[in-house]
């Protein structure tokens, strides 16, 4: 019994692991953890009321969780309030409706070291950093377990301070798994959809109650997944993924040699999913057909008609989130430009629909997903980009994103046209531009979107931020 437990563990979601597990503070993506006087408080009176088992855990159990930590009643007070938070957080993310009667409550463990935590799951990899699983066959199904221990860049840390050395990317990514399965009970949860959610939820910051628009996008700059689909992009500029195939990939095909790439893919579509209305409606439908999965009754989790119609619109989806990770990755470099040089001269024109100029320093662009930088295109003065503005273009659209909209007036153009990955859901423009000047159809766009149109560093972008 033990083995065939630990070999559904293994199977489900430890391959990411390897570059989650390192100091809570150094994680791609980690956000500062700080208590408030009151959570303060509370940590205090929780710690008081622990108690020690035989095997020198101290326990702290309520409705949905139960958490065991050897490594001070500090620290296991402060897990024990982080998870309520998790549990408060997680269904206002994901809203997932719930299946019936759960039998079990949700087991945390936190080993103040690597040998213990390997220990205590027999056939870990020792380069893991955590790891869930469940037991579906015992008394009191499903059992799920979410083991983890603070780990410190490859030593065991001999004193843990929670807000520092505890990973939280990776309970996170690890207990989303578990209360999907907690969910779902015996169900079978496509993996593809599975590790999507995981790694989707991996750096939301908890602070966030709820799914805002601003936090999604935060997360994505936060996160690392995306970028292993800009390189295999950078690589075939003819590459696409098929949905169909990601959604129906069993453990073997994830896991394969494109493992980081399959990670990247089942974040973006749970990202696209997640990002409107409709997409969410989408992604109730896909958890409500995982719990029918343990009678067999669906094949599929979502049907291959919606597929067909979701695919081209998830594509453009992955443009845009690769968009958005350069767009913060040239940021930081502006921002330390600009630290480093002082303020950056602007000026600006006047009138209704006007394009303001901020001349700052010119900062070569990166390979998308990567950090090497590539040769930088001559970089055209403020005068000679509006002069450029006179070109005519035809061009026209059918409920295309914004972005694409932006590409293609770039293309026709010769000029940079672009976004700064300051919004994530832009109204889809159908238009029709027959022989305009470009100076013409900026202003025309901004009124469309209501965004508003900056130069900066040879190029035309369209923002939302103040």
């Amino acid at each position: 019994m033990v083995k065939r437990i630990f070999m559904i563990a293994l199977f489900v979601a430890l391959s990411v692991l390897g570059r989650l597990a390192m100091a809570a503070e150094d994680m791609p993506g980690s956000t500062a953890w700080e208590w408030s006087d009151k959570e303060l408080k509370k940590i205090a009176s929780i710690e008081k009321k622990l108690k020690r088992d035989d095997k020198g855990y101290w326990t702290r159990e309520e409705k949905d969780y139960i958490v065991k930590c050897n490594i001070n009643p500090r620290f296991t007070a402060e897990l024990a309030l982080y998870m309520d938070i998790f549990l408060d957080v997680f269904p206002k993310v994901f809203s997932v409706p719930p299946a019936g009667k759960v039998l079990s409550k949700l087991e945390v463990y936190v080993h103040k070291s690597q040998a213990e935590y390997m220990a205590a799951v027999p056939g870990a990899p020792s380069w893991s950093g955590g790891v869930q699983f469940t037991d579906d066959f015992g008394p009191g199904w499903p059992v799920s377990q979410v083991h983890t221990f603070p780990w410190g860049g490859g030593e065991d840390v001999k004193d843990p301070v929670f807000c520092k050395n505890f990973n939280r990317g990776v309970m996170q990514h690890e207990g989303t798994h578990a209360m999907f399965k907690k969910f779902a009970g015996k169900a079978e949860i496509p993996i593809f959809f599975n590790e999507g959610c995981a790694t989707y939820f991996e750096v939301w910051d908890l602070r966030h109650e709820k799914g805002s628009a601003s936090e999604r996008e935060d997360r994505v700059t936060r996160g690392f997944h995306i970028d292993a689909i800009a390189e295999k992009m950078a690589q075939d500029d003819r590459y696409l993924p098929i949905l169909q195939g990601c959604l129906k990939m069993d453990h073997a095909e994830y896991q394969s040699g494109e493992v980081a790439l399959h990670y990247g893919l089942a974040e973006s579509f749970v990202d696209y999913l997640l990002s409107t209305p409709r997409g969410r409606g989408i992604f109730k439908d896909m958890v409500k057909n995982t719990y029918k999965r343990s009678a067999e009754r669906v094949k599929t989790i979502l049907d291959p008609k919606i597929v067909s119609k979701l695919e081209p619109e998830w594509h453009e989806h992955i443009k845009k989130l690769i968009a958005m990770r350069k767009a913060s990755a040239q940021k930081k470099q502006e921002q330390g430009a600009v630290q480093g040089a002082g303020n950056n001269a602007s000026a600006g024109a006047t009138g209704e629909g006007e394009c303001k100029v901020d001349e700052g320093n010119s900062v070569p662009p990166e390979k998308a997903g990567g950090t090497e930088p590539v040769q930088a295109k001559p970089k055209l003065s403020p005068k000679e980009m509006v002069e450029r503005t006179n070109i005519k273009v035809s061009i026209d659209f059918d409920k295309a994103p914004f972005y694409i909209v932006l590409d293609e007036l770039s293309k026709a153009s010769g000029l940079e046209i672009k976004d700064d990955g300051s919004f994530s859901n832009i109204v889809e423009i159908t238009k029709s531009y027959k022989d305009m000047k470009v100076k013409d159809i900026i202003p025309d766009l901004m009124k469309l979107t209501g965004t508003r149109c900056v130069m900066r560093d040879g190029a035309f972008i369209f923002t939302n931020a103040q």
